[in-house]
Parts: structure tokens; sequence; C-alpha cells
């Protein structure tokens, strides 16, 4: 059994006990005993996993030669095809003294340069992994900064491409198909995801938005949404395409409120409006029983065609277009992908 339907079933069961014991307060008790299975997962598994991928065989030592502390990619994705490109920085601390180069992984994509600090460094790049020259040896305690500018044409897998939306789906290891980064679970950082898109596109990411650049010469725009909160590389995500978007909140006894942002192509608006009307009952009746929500705000992107019902990227859910219907159908897998955020991104 994989690791996705065991925390499926997992989260399953919580939720169940969770809305049993709150109904009166969040009416979702019979949205949940009458959940079916969604769009991609009617047979109980994914349509598509990493290939090699074997639990079995899955390395937990946390241990290795360098920490990553923090990724900033500013892609370009002129949405007029599958091309997008990229510079990935990150920065790491050294782990092992002497360390005079490091490996991340790398597929499909081609490195075009690659820098340490401001200085160019040599590089290798194989098949599924780039190794980085480090201009010579560093200590233990050291943190530097690589850069690696990088292109690709999206096979759909990653990243993928369709004319009306962009968007990435990496579990559990394709973070590497759309960005250089060490691929693993153990090692979270701190992200900056900036994207220049044309500019009557929307984006959106983890963490927050802080910026929104326009460059009326060729009718692009450069949004930045920063994430200042540990993140696993598989849930990292962008969501880029022809959207409307607006935020609801949830508002606690005291007037904390957290950001709920959604995104939803235009003629879906009045029925998601409805759809996710519930999704602040939903914050309730999880802190009441899990305690405070772990990040600065949630959100969910619906895209289309997508190969399963939801992803709990940190944040930011990606969610099936189809889980739109008018009538609260989907409503327990709303109310799955909440409880991720909780069990699977803030514990992974």
């Amino acid at each position: 059994m994989n690791r996705k339907l065991i925390t499926c079933l997992f989260v399953a069961i919580i939720l169940l006990i969770v809305f049993q014991a709150t109904a009166s307060n969040c009416d979702l008790q019979n949205a949940i005993e009458n959940f079916r299975p969604w769009p991609g997962m009617e047979d109980g598994k994914f349509g598509h996993e990493s290939e090699g991928l074997h639990i079995q065989d899955a390395q937990f030592d946390s241990v290795h030669s360098f920490d990553a502390l923090h990724y900033r990619l500013s892609l370009n994705v002129p949405m007029s095809s599958g091309y997008f490109s990229g510079l990935m920085e990150l920065m790491f601390q050294v782990v092992e003294n002497n360390l005079s180069q490091i490996q991340l992984h790398m597929v499909h994509l081609t490195a075009d340069s690659v820098f340490i600090f401001s200085q160019p460094a040599s590089f290798t790049q194989g098949d599924s992994n780039i190794t980085v020259d480090l201009n010579g040896p560093h200590s233990a305690g050291e943190n530097l900064t690589i850069g690696i500018y990088y292109h690709d044409i999206s096979i759909n897998r990653g990243f993928y491409y369709h004319p009306r939306n962009a968007y990435t789906m990496a579990q559990p290891r394709d973070a590497r198909f759309w960005f250089p980064c060490y691929d693993e679970p153990w090692d979270k950082a701190t992200s900056l995801i900036s994207a220049t898109i044309p500019d009557s596109l929307e984006f959106g990411s983890n963490g927050v938005l802080t910026s929104v650049e326009y460059h009326p010469q060729n009718q692009t725009k450069t949004v930045t949404w920063q994430n200042e909160l540990p993140i696993t590389t598989y849930l990292m995500n962008l969501i880029i395409g022809d959207y409307i978007c607006w935020n609801d909140y949830y508002v606690s006894e005291v007037n904390d409120s957290i950001p709920i942002f959604n995104m939803v192509f235009s003629e879906d608006s009045a029925n998601a409006a409805y759809d996710l009307a519930t999704i602040p009952d939903m914050f309730e009746a999880y802190i009441n029983r899990f305690g405070p929500y772990p990040f600065n705000k949630y959100g969910h992107g619906f895209v289309a065609p997508f190969a399963y019902g939801g992803m709990e990227h940190q944040s930011l859910s990606t969610i099936n277009r189809l889980w739109i219907t008018g009538d609260r159908n989907y409503e327990g897998g709303l109310a799955h992908e909440l409880a991720h955020m909780w069990w699977g991104d803030f514990v992974t």
C-alpha cells in the first residue's frame, strides 16, 4: 500500500471523528458520509507515480552533506506553449567539512549556466541530477548560495501546461521536473517564487502575495509569493491561468483572520462561491481539534484537465475543476485537502 493511500485513509478516519463530534457547528457530516471517490481516485490509487519509487527502498536518513535553507525561483512562463525558463537560487548550509561540490535532482530540464554567489561555477549534468562545483572546499557551518539558470518544454510531468492553465504536481518526487532541488521530503526550506506571465493571467503559489510588477512594454507582469515557513519540495507549487481570484476569510472569536485565496475560471465563479462557503466552518472545526492553523494563508486553485481529485500543496491546494458543482457534492474532498495542512504539510 503506497504512502499516499495510507495518508488518505488516516486523514479520512480523522475527518469522520472530527465531524461526528462537531456536526452541530459545521454541517458537513452528511457530505462526508455520502462522499464518493473523486475524479482520478476511483480505484483508490493515483494514476501516476514516480518511476522506480518503492516504499521499501525509501531512505529516511535526513543527514546529507548540506542543509537546504531557502529556494528562490524566478520563472518566465509565456503561456504560449509549454516552454518555460527560470533561475533557481538555493541558499544552503554546509554540513560536511571540506565540501567541494553538491548534487541536486534535475530531470529533463536543461541547465544553461551556474553560479556560486556571483561567480561562474562549473557543473556536470546527468540524466537525473546536476553536480555543481563549489569553487573550493568549504567548512561545516558556512552558508553558500548557488544559482542555476535553466529552461524546458513541458512534458506534463512536474510542470503541466494546457492552453488555459498551467500548474505543478510533484508528489512524491517530481519537483525535479520543474526546478533543480534537493527533492527529498526530509529537507524543508523556506521559499520565494516569482513568475513573469501575460498580464491578463493570474498566478498563485505558496505563502503570501508580496508584489505585482507590471511591464506594459511587453504586456506581462511579475507576481511574487513568499513563503517564510518550512516546506518540502513536493508541496511547492504554482498555478497560472485565465482566472478570477478573491479572498474569503476565517475569522476567530478573537478577530484573528486567515485569508482563503481562491482561483477559478469566470464561468465557475457562482458555483464555486457556494461550494467554498463552508471552508471557514471547516477551519473552526479543525482548529478546535488540531490546534492553531500552521500557515498564514490557505486557498484553492481549480485546474483542468487534472488527473487527480485534489493535492494539498502547502497553503494553496490544487483542485480538480470537476469538484465545482454548485451543490457541494465534493465538500468532503475539500475538507480532506484542508485537513492535510495539519497532517501531511505541517507534519510531513
